[in-house]
């Protein structure tokens, strides 16, 4: 009967009608229905069936912006005229602020979860359901690191558990100060005047100096040796922080990974969590692909021309950047020339770049600079009074911790889960339709003519803030105006100023330089019960 009804191999029935079955289930079944066998959970991940119930369609309420030189450190940049006045148990909590943005940064984003660092301290935090984690403990480094860039690691789809990626540096040794003595009984003076140079060994002849000595000759010291790179990460399952060493992959050189940039830059630019692997921008030109699972790394360089030197507290012109849906990409802006590649990896595992967009966005400056439009819609920063504003960090006041891979079954009987699920996708599929209304809106058509313009006279500025969560468009700092780039239809769609960013600037040297687009993530892995967070 096994041969009749089933092949073996965990699929009882027709593949096109188990598929069908599965995405008709509600959250908590189908995340249970993904763990009963391989084949099974290759089913759910390879059709995305569990993407639609952790994040809302359409939803894209705003950004999160980090700034310099103004009187808050962040802001959470969106549509105006959409905040809620009301608690968070009403309502979509992420329309509106949820910590304090004055003494608040957003170090990183991944999946609607976002690293924030308050002074000295660090939590996640989930604005859609109004949670946040404790904060995590300061983690230890050896004497011979130092401290380096965040990152957080989180897919729902995946692991109801988050990972947050602490990279550590290599102290530099330090460089031997010259001495400072001088021999008087044989002082050595440059000779003037034109006077006949000695030769080198004259030189060592007439003054009695010591020569450094011979540095042993290693056998293969010009090939880089394959290293590991040490990295401390901190996991939500167990609560610590833990010492990992990550091998060379297939193509993978330490001496790559090692090399610490000039001046005051930072080694990792920028990093992107996408199918369990954490791809880092490193400022030599190439993408560190760390995979945890197998405790290796691979390398790949980076298309088009090198990167240049990181301008100080600046948004990027070339960025690596995820779309949950369509992968790994990198884009470069040069003087308003935009190419977007795509990361490929191949059945041998062999990775390359493939461009899958270049544009000239010239034309589209001038009809932002100044607007060609009237907008119907503007964006803004989102405000909040001190009576809204949930305060996350207040001892005492930490939401429930993400729930274990049990799906907390101690506590709740099916009856509630299954409830609480419909509830919650009934509430996700409201948040996307209030959060979709301003897509439509503000289109600017580039008109004839404007093509031949050439660049404006008072230059091109064009910066990189982030894709767009679920459209196949890139957001963008152009000129003065934040707008969003559409690849497949080139059309720009004005969102607002950068002047409403900034206007709360306390010198004139002020600038956002951290941008993170939010997708809101709001199944906060499949709890049964809201935490209860003052209000």
């Amino acid at each position: 009967m096994e041969a009749d009804y089933g092949d073996g191999n965990g699929v009882c029935f027709p593949y096109d009608v188990l598929v069908a079955i599965l995405r008709r289930l509600p959250t908590r079944a189908l995340a249970e229905s993904r763990l009963v066998c391989r084949a099974w959970r290759a089913i759910v991940d390879v059709h995305d069936l569990l993407l639609p119930h952790y994040f809302p369609a359409h939803a894209f309420p705003g950004i999160f912006v980090n700034k310099i030189g103004c009187d808050s450190y962040s802001a959470f940049f969106g549509p105006q005229g959409r905040r809620r006045a009301t608690a968070a148990a009403d309502g979509p909590a992420f329309l509106r602020p949820v910590f304090r943005h004055s003494w608040s940064i957003v170090r990183h984003s991944c999946n609607g979860f976002l690293l924030l660092q308050n002074h000295r301290d660090y939590y996640v935090c989930n604005p859609a359901t109004v949670r946040c984690s404790a904060p995590l403990p300061n983690p230890s480094l050896p004497p011979t690191r130092r401290a380096g860039s965040m990152f957080l690691a989180f897919d729902p789809a995946v692991s109801l558990h988050y990972e947050v990626f602490f990279f550590q540096e290599e102290v530099p040794p330090p460089v031997p100060e010259p001495p400072t003595w001088v021999d008087l009984e044989q002082p050595c003076f440059p000779r003037l005047f034109g006077e006949e140079q000695l030769s080198e060994d004259e030189q060592y002849d007439s003054i009695d100096m010591v020569s450094p000595p011979e540095q042993p000759q290693v056998v293969g010291a010009d090939v880089p040796k394959e290293k590991s790179v040490p990295f401390t990460v901190y996991s939500s399952r167990t609560g610590r922080w833990e010492n990992r060493e990550f091998a060379p992959g297939r193509c993978a050189l330490y001496d790559m990974v090692a090399t610490s940039p000039s001046g005051y830059g930072e080694t990792v630019w920028s990093s992107e969590y996408w199918r369990e692997s954490l791809y880092m921008h490193f400022h030599n030109s190439v993408i560190v692909i760390l995979r945890p699972s197998n405790g290796t790394y691979d390398m790949v360089e980076l298309p088009g021309e090198p990167c240049d030197a990181q301008e100080f507290c600046s948004l990027p012109t070339k960025s690596v950047l995820a779309s949950y849906e369509r992968g790994i990409h990198y884009v470069a802006i040069n003087q308003l020339h935009l190419q977007v590649w795509m990361l490929t990896e191949s059945i041998g595992a062999q990775l390359g770049w493939t461009l899958s967009h270049e544009v000239s966005l010239t034309p589209h400056c001038h009809m932002v600079e100044p607007l060609a439009i009237q907008p119907r819609v503007t964006w803004g920063v989102v405000e909040s009074s001190e009576d809204e504003l949930v305060s996350l960090f207040e001892d005492g006041n930490y939401g429930e911790r993400i729930c274990n891979e049990e799906y907390c079954e101690d506590n709740i009987t099916d009856d509630e889960s299954y409830d609480d699920d419909e509830e919650e996708e009934d509430e996700a599929e409201e948040l996307g339709s209030r959060c979709s209304s301003s897509d439509e809106d503000n289109f600017i058509d580039v008109v004839e003519g404007a093509a031949p313009l050439g660049l404006p006279a008072w230059g091109g500025r064009c910066q990189i803030m982030g894709l767009h969560p679920h459209k196949h468009a890139i957001i963008l700092l152009l000129m003065r105006e934040v707008v969003a780039y559409h690849f497949d239809t080139s059309r720009l769609q004005y969102l607002g100023e950068e002047y409403e960013l900034i206007k709360d600037s306390m010198q004139p040297a002020c600038c956002a330089y951290g941008s993170f687009p939010y997708r809101p993530c709001y199944v906060d892995a499949l709890p049964a019960r809201k935490s209860s967070l003052p209000s």
